[in-house]
């Protein structure tokens, strides 16, 4: 059998893996909210994302101090 994930939050993601660099993790305000108060993250600002009509703000997942 094959599956395919298709839908937006897919193509939102594909478009944050095209405009983050190698080795960092981005993320959207959904997965931010989800995950809330188990990661450090910083605000990167707003990005013109294909697919979407209003920009959107991205976080940098940061590494927790041990």
């Amino acid at each position: 059998m094959e599956y395919t994930a298709i839908g937006d939050p897919v193509n939102l993601a594909a478009r944050i893996c095209g405009v983050a660099p190698g080795g960092e993790v981005w993320i959207d305000p959904a997965t931010r909210e989800f995950l809330a108060g188990r990661l450090s993250e910083e605000h990167l600002g707003s990005f013109s994302l294909k697919g979407k009509e209003e920009p959107v703000p991205l976080f940098r997942v940061r590494p927790n101090a041990p």
